[in-house]
């Protein structure tokens, strides 16, 4: 299964909570599941840029939380956490913070609401 992370510069939340939260919402949508494999230190560094010391410190706290463990030699793996899954109207609603996330730095950086409608569709067409 591909986990498609990304890193963003520009919100001023570190890299590691970023991976932590996004991995999170992974779990709680029902995209990752328990006994689920997590891309190794290295994969996942080389995948959203970062330093694999970052990928270290999001899988160190997570595993503290309970959202994952590793087993030595074999990989990181999504633990059972008894958390709900979130609601479609929750799943929505951070979708939709994203969204203005992502319209508050176009309007920012001067892109048009037709290039940013663009620019979705052509991330799109590069998940499929």
């Amino acid at each position: 299964m591909a986990l498609y992370l990304q890193i963003s510069n520009q919100t001023g939340v570190p890299a590691y909570r970023q991976i932590m939260e996004q991995l999170c919402e992974y779990r709680q949508s029902g995209v990752l599941t328990v006994g689920d494999r997590l891309p190794s230190i290295r994969q996942l560094a080389k995948q959203v840029a970062v330093n694999p010391g970052t990928v270290v410190k999001a899988y160190h706290e997570l595993e503290h939380a309970g959202v994952i463990y590793s087993l030595h030699g074999k990989g990181v793996f999504v633990a059972d956490s008894h958390s709900e899954m979130l609601s479609r109207e929750e799943r929505e609603q951070s979708v939709r913070e994203s969204a203005r996330q992502l319209w508050q730095q176009s309007r920012r950086m001067n892109i048009t609401e037709d290039d940013v409608v663009r620019i979705v569709e052509e991330e799109k067409k590069q998940e499929s």
